[in-house]
């Protein structure tokens, strides 16, 4: 039986960015959050709380929930397996995201791995512009730095940068990757891709998504990245973006999940046709060991993984696209 190891939870739509590759920020005054109450039934659920190691804490932009160190304590509390948080934030408020980031790292104990990661999507006005902040890139970096120097020499604790890569800011991977490397941290890169679920964005996507003369530049930055740091998704992802088919999987397939501000459960945020049921209709486990659930993940690696870039859950050979196994 698959078990749940990663959970991807977005706090809050509520989002202080305008950013051009999602609709987040469009529709954050309809979204609802999930309650605290609601988040800890779910941490406290069998399957998540004995088999979670990785949590995923996200937005919209998560430090705008007031209430984000109770659900940081639900989470210690609840999930006996945890091992790792990656806290993602785009740092444009900087004395609220350092407050936040501050409560965390003495909520999460010390042998539990947390990165910090931020956004970054270009140099100053690139970035400034993915963000529609203006700006945005110099709020960025002052929480980037901030928190860097809280978590300087805690053990356990690291802080990155991660840029999607868009139409928008492509010719600027190498540059932040420059950046990352000047300020001696881990950077992380994926291109933007077009999704009906979580950051629904098909309607943007003429705005941001990359051209066919584009492809090849990008395609030639990952080859470029795999040289200095071998990594199996820039390895795919190079491959794809010359016109191949996903050479493999990842672990939304089997050990990943997506719990919605709505309660709807998804393996990832890639299609809305995936959803494996609602919490507020039934139970986690029963949603997770459902005859929906299982359908969806065996029609995963036929309809979405072929096509999907994302380097949300990167995960080994064993689930390949071409052998399903």
């Amino acid at each position: 039986m698959h078990v749940p190891r990663t959970l991807g939870l977005p706090v809050t739509y509520r989002c202080d960015g305008r950013c051009a590759m999602c609709s987040i920020w469009l529709k954050q005054k309809d979204a609802p959050e999930l309650s605290r109450a609601r988040i800890e039934a779910v941490f406290a659920s069998p399957l998540i709380s004995e088999n979670v190691r990785r949590l995923i804490l996200t937005g919209g932009e998560p430090t705008m929930r007031e209430d984000l160190g109770d659900i940081a304590r639900s989470a210690v509390a609840n999930l006996r397996a945890l091992q790792e948080v990656a806290f993602i934030s785009n740092g444009l408020n900087p004395a609220r995201v350092v407050g936040q980031i501050r409560k965390l790292l003495g909520i999460f104990t010390g042998h539990i791995n947390v990165n910090f990661g931020f956004s970054l999507d270009g140099i100053r006005r690139t970035h400034d512009r993915v963000r529609g902040v203006r700006g945005a890139f110099d709020k960025t970096m002052r929480s980037f730095h901030e928190v860097r120097e809280l978590t300087d020499g805690m053990k356990n604790r690291s802080v990155s940068l991660g840029m999607t890569i868009s139409r928008l800011n492509y010719k600027e991977a190498g540059d932040v990757y420059a950046l990352a490397q000047e300020e001696g941290v881990r950077s992380s890169f994926t291109t933007a891709n077009v999704v009906d679920v979580y950051l629904e964005n098909a309607e943007m996507a003429d705005d941001f998504s990359l051209l066919p003369e584009h492809r090849e530049e990008v395609a030639a930055f990952f080859d470029w990245l795999e040289e200095r740091e071998p990594n199996p998704y820039n390895r795919m992802v190079s491959r794809m973006l010359r016109g191949e088919e996903r050479p493999a999987g990842c672990a939304a397939r089997t050990s990943a999940l997506l719990l919605d501000v709505d309660g709807s459960v998804y393996p990832c945020g890639q299609s809305r046709r995936m959803c494996y049921g609602n919490i507020f209709r039934e139970s986690f486990d029963e949603i997770w060991s459902g005859e929906r659930a299982q359908k969806v993940r065996d029609a995963i690696i036929r309809e979405e993984c072929p096509r999907c870039m994302t380097n949300c859950y990167p995960e080994s050979e064993k689930d390949s696209v071409r052998n399903p196994g």
